[in-house]
């Protein structure tokens, strides 16, 4: 293990530190240490394969740190240890300004490759990278790994960005990227997740994109997401999310009874723009948009089709209308048509 300590309790950051050029083989809990509270680190050019645990771990309070063009292989966790608190030591809460959220921020993950591949862990495999408040998350390739990127409960103002994601052929159940709640203003756009279910693989059950709520003024948008079981799932919260754009993102070849897109939880004032394609580029028939009957969305637009304008909630299994021009074109089932692949709102009679 390389292990960089940070200052002591009250003691002065360090600063312009370069971890360069380490080889780290086969280590019984990290490959690289990056100790508490330090500043202005650079990990650079590094390779960590095998380790026990995370390839590199971020311990409380580093900030303003890059982590650039290392490669992280067989690891049970790739970037982990992401400690988000509030200034003052108070539990975090909706009351919590920006700027008294602090513990590891402002830091960028920027051009590394992580391998995962079918080494076993007594703990089984975890994810790439887990960013947190002001995290710059770019260019990284991911490959074989449960989860690809996780935004953790509260890494608001984050960008995640241009990253690919290939999901693991030996593991099941894992998701492309996933944001979790509290985590307002952040940018997830322009990712590309590819999935390991093909036409007659359906037990993977990956997730392309999970959104957790609540959050607020969050942008998913131009993220294309291929070849996973379902698409874009959004989780039960009963607080809501609101002000989500969802836009623009592309959601193809989702396996046998897979959905481009399942909404759980309560959602207010947020657009969703969604384009289905199958493995061809042709318009998708066979997956759906599935709203839970527990689900509640008010003031929210899909594909510019809006319930009516009305300000009380529609829910799913109320088979509430959603219409345009006056007509009704969704009663609580949605389908994948329209021209240019683009996924509207339907009832049963579009299958006629």
């Amino acid at each position: 293990q390389g292990r960089f300590p940070g200052s002591p309790a009250g003691g002065a950051y360090p600063s312009q530190t370069l971890i360069h050029n380490f080889l780290v083989r086969g280590a019984g809990r990290h490959g690289i240490l990056v100790g508490t509270a330090t500043s202005g680190i650079r990990v650079h050019g590094n390779d960590v394969s095998d380790c026990e645990n995370m390839g590199m771990f971020l311990c409380m309070n580093v900030q303003d740190s890059s982590v650039e063009g290392n490669v992280f292989r067989n690891c049970r966790q790739g970037i982990a240890g992401t400690d988000v608190r509030e200034r003052n030591d108070n539990a975090l809460s909706t009351s919590t300004a920006p700027y008294d959220i602090t513990g590891d921020v402002r830091c960028s993950i920027t051009g590394n490759t992580f391998i995962g591949g079918p080494l076993s862990h007594s703990n089984g495999a975890v994810a790439a990278i887990f960013a947190g408040p002001q995290f710059s998350v770019v260019g990284n390739v991911i490959y074989d790994w449960l989860t690809g990127i996780v935004l953790v409960p509260w890494a608001c103002d984050a960008i995640v960005a241009n990253n690919t994601i290939n999901m693991s052929e030996v593991y099941a159940g894992g998701s492309g990227l996933v944001v979790m709640p509290h985590t307002d203003r952040s940018r997830v756009v322009n990712n590309v997740v590819r999935g390991a279910t093909g036409p007659d693989v359906t037990t993977k059950n990956e997730t392309g994109i999970q959104i957790e709520g609540p959050f607020e003024d969050v942008l998913i948008a131009g993220n294309v997401v291929t070849g996973c079981t379902n698409g874009i799932v959004n989780g039960v919260n009963v607080d809501p999310i609101r002000n989500m754009k969802l836009k623009d993102n592309v959601v193809r070849y989702v396996a046998v009874g897979g959905k481009i897109l399942m909404i759980y939880g309560v959602l207010e004032d947020c657009e969703i723009d969604l384009t289905g394609l199958d493995s061809t580029g042709s318009t998708l028939f066979s997956g759906v948009i599935d709203i839970d009957g527990g689900a509640s969305l008010e003031r929210v637009l899909i594909n510019g089709l809006g319930n009516n304008g009305a300000e009380a909630a529609a829910r799913g299994g109320d088979r509430a209308h959603w219409r345009d021009a006056g007509v009704t074109l969704w009663q609580h089932a949605f389908a994948a048509v329209g021209a240019a692949g683009r996924v509207l709102c339907a009832g049963v009679s579009c299958w006629e």
